[in-house]
């Protein structure tokens, strides 16, 4: 309730705005520093210091994305693994981690589906 409080009384004020914006800032920058190593990626990188390895993988792929070969923009890029063997296969940006995610859960159906298959019912 308080925090309720405090927004309406910067909305009125006009000075939510510029809160908001400083604080975005405060997050990214943290994200950037301090990354969440959590789940899987926890157990991938054992004893090693993230940052660490980002950084050694960084400078092994040139600092581009290993499949698109751009570099990252304003957010750090994935460390990619292989989810049955938990080994570290390279960094890739956002969009193509989402999308090798996506064509590894649904491998088969896309070569169906490319192969002039149909689709299930």
């Amino acid at each position: 309730m308080v925090r309720v409080e405090r927004r309406e009384r910067m909305e009125a004020k006009g000075t939510y705005g510029a809160h908001m914006k400083k604080k975005m800032k405060r997050q990214r920058r943290r994200r950037l520093t301090r990354p969440a190593v959590n789940g899987a990626l926890k157990t991938v990188l054992g004893k090693r210091d993230y940052l660490t390895v980002y950084n050694d993988l960084l400078e092994q792929q040139g600092g581009v994305c290993g499949i698109c070969g751009k570099k990252p923009g304003k957010r750090r890029m994935d460390i990619d693994h292989d989810h049955e063997t938990l080994e570290i296969r390279g960094l890739l940006c956002w969009s193509c981690n989402y999308k090798l995610g996506f064509v590894e859960k649904y491998d088969e159906e896309i070569r169906r589906y490319l192969h002039g298959g149909h689709r299930r019912a």
